[in-house]
């Protein structure tokens, strides 16, 4: 992704799914606005339907008879289960190195490998049998997001706010096996202390910035919305009217 925007490629939000690729394109000015982690997947060690290699741990990884698939190293699943392979300590030789984590979930699924470390989301998605590996959570990719435009236009903005600060997006990605960074979604230099909220928007007491993280259509919210005086009360789209 970072290649294709630097080739010229249109988008107003970059998401990535590690910090390298996020730096890189931090590095070469693809993306203008500061970087912003909102989510995490950690990994997970995924079966064939039915265990055919009787895989009971990490360490099976080693087994030069167990057909093993891992993402290949130069994308983000890859990288992170080289590291996590070697920080438990167990020498892998995999079989296929597919160029991304549902491209090795479906060939898991499938059974053409006997097991794979693959993000806890794909693994949940696919119905994917997974084995208790004490400390593999640990290694985990942070999911960041940054904008290509140092201001962009105002949908954007209330996109990139939503996923940060309204509980309903926060529910849907837990509900799809992801995590929360530690400390929570960060919002890095635009946070409005008294409202508790991201925004790409200058904070004042009498706006609603609860209303401005939901994108709610400009047809149901009318003008520029305010909630008076208390910023925080405001949740529902009927109570955000212009004043």
């Amino acid at each position: 992704l970072v290649a294709q925007l630097r080739e010229g490629a249109e988008a107003d939000i970059l998401v990535t799914a590690n910090n390298d690729a996020m730096a890189r394109a931090v590095a070469d000015g693809t993306v203008a606005g500061a970087p912003v982690a909102f989510a995490t997947n950690s990994l997970v060690l995924a079966t064939a339907p039915g265990n055919p290699g009787a895989v009971a741990g990490i360490d099976d990884l080693a087994d030069s008879g167990l057909v093993l698939g891992l993402c290949a190293p130069e994308v983000p699943c890859g990288s992170l289960a080289l590291e996590a392979a070697a920080g438990l300590g167990v020498e892998v030789s995999p079989d296929t190195e597919e160029p991304n984590v549902r491209a090795l979930a479906v060939k898991i699924d499938l059974g053409e490998v006997d097991a794979g470390l693959v993000y806890a989301t794909d693994a949940a998605s696919f119905g994917l049998e997974t084995v208790p590996v004490t400390g593999l959570d640990g290694y985990v990719n942070e999911y960041l997001i940054a904008t290509v435009d140092r201001d962009p236009p105002a949908v954007v903005a209330e996109l990139f706010d939503a996923l940060l600060a309204d509980p309903r997006i926060r529910t849907v990605l837990s509900d799809a096996g992801f995590g929360v960074p530690s400390g929570g979604a960060s919002c890095p230099h635009r946070r409005c202390a008294d409202h508790g909220a991201c925004s790409f928007r200058p904070c004042s007491p009498s706006r609603c910035s609860r209303c401005r993280s939901r994108a709610w259509s400009s047809e149901r919210r009318g003008p520029r919305s305010s909630c008076g005086s208390r910023p925080t009360r405001c949740s529902t789209p009927s109570a955000c009217r212009s004043s």
